[in-house]
């Protein structure tokens, strides 16, 4: 049954077990970041993750498995999301038998891809690394259908690739009976990740040729199609490992790019501090310099004035000396006045005792009768 968008039926959302890409296409940045974004982790798990993805043969994305950091079924999700395709959940949605079967197991395990379902004409399949391009291009040749990858988690995909072919089996319950298996491509209706929302796969063709047509290709013509088909798929096969080695490789690379940018963020930051660190060096190493400068003119300044002090002392050593001299002169010549002075007294006492002896003389001549007087104690 076609559903139509002139009836104003809303289309059905996707199936039980099928999550679409919430960004709505492929996310820039490496898977790590997405597993981050996500929430499956945390930052500082993923950035050991990717120091311990250094060495050969490892990825950020199994360390993180091994490590228990993250489940399979979260690392499909995040891939899912990577390349902005569908993750589906093949433990709980319905494979159909007919669009699993449309390849053989062969195949299947040769691409890790298993076809689930029919998308609005198109074939939904399941797959570990939707970046294999050869491979979704190898089964759209296979089955004449336009291949929407999927991703499903590694331990799921091949638990269901163990079960190829699906004659007996849905989902694995080998007790639940099954109808039927319609045509390869069945008109079963299922989620249509398009835009163009649900449509009917194709009808199926009929085995034999209908009257009028061209007879098929005859036994021999058949059998050396089929091998060159062999032969194909075997080259086919190399270049699809080829390819998964460079892809893995490449990978790898691109972890261990990653891993070298965020070292070199760090060592660029480390860079930083030390060129800061180094200005201050050299900004002390100027102010130290400057303070030698500055003690080096104090000493000088300080020499200066010893040697001035110096001077003044000898200056004033010798003013004292001066003084010294100048002090025992003035003594000197004062005892010699104090001398002078005690022989001008002796010799006044002198003269005054004198003079009363020629008073007394003069007396005793004007009156020779009156007795001449006693001398004084101060004319003795």
């Amino acid at each position: 049954m076609n559903t139509s968008t002139d009836t104003g039926t809303r289309a059905p959302g996707p199936p039980k077990g099928v999550i679409p890409p919430s960004g709505g296409g492929p996310r820039s940045g490496f898977l790590s970041d997405v597993i981050v974004e996500l929430g499956f982790a945390k930052r500082e798990a993923v950035e050991q993750a990717v120091r311990a993805a250094r060495s050969p043969g490892s990825t950020v994305a199994r360390v993180l498995v091994e490590s228990g950091a993250i489940n399979e079924e979260q690392l499909a999700h995040a891939t899912a999301e990577r390349y902005g395709i569908a993750y589906v959940d093949l433990g709980s949605f319905s494979v159909d038998p007919s669009a699993a079967n449309l390849i053989k197991p062969s195949a299947a395990m040769r691409y890790q891809a298993v076809p689930v379902g029919f998308v609005g004409g198109g074939l939904l399949v399941a797959m570990a690394d939707p970046a294999d391009a050869l491979g979704v291009n190898d089964i759209a040749v296979m089955t004449k259908m336009d291949v929407k990858p999927a991703v499903a988690s590694r331990p799921a995909l091949d638990a269901l690739l163990e079960r190829l072919p699906l004659d007996d089996l849905v989902n694995g319950d080998a007790d639940a009976p099954l109808a039927p298996a319609p045509a390869p491509a069945s008109s079963a209706v299922f989620w249509q990740a398009d835009a163009g929302g649900v449509r009917e796969a194709p009808p199926a063709r009929d085995a034999e040729a209908a009257p009028g047509e061209a007879p098929g290709p005859g036994v021999e013509e058949l059998d050396g199609l089929r091998a060159k088909l062999a032969s194909t798929e075997a080259e086919l096969d190399q270049a699809r490992t080829r390819a998964r080695e460079g892809k893995e490789a490449n990978a790898e690379l691109e972890e261990q790019l990653e891993a070298l940018r965020k070292e070199l963020g760090t060592l660029r930051a480390e860079r930083d501090e030390a060129c800061v660190r180094i200005e201050e060096l050299e900004d002390a190493d100027r102010r130290a310099e400057l303070a030698r400068q500055a003690l080096a003119e104090v000493r000088e300044d300080s020499e200066r004035e010893r040697e001035l002090l110096a001077i003044a002392e000898r200056e004033l050593r010798a003013s004292l000396d001066g003084e010294e001299k100048r002090r025992q002169e003035l003594e000197s010549r004062l005892s010699e006045v104090e001398g002078s002075a005690f022989a001008a007294e002796r010799a006044f006492e002198e003269l005054r005792s004198a003079q009363s002896r020629m008073r007394g003389a003069l007396r005793a001549l004007a009156d020779p009768d009156e007795a001449p007087d006693e001398p004084s104690g101060d004319d003795a």
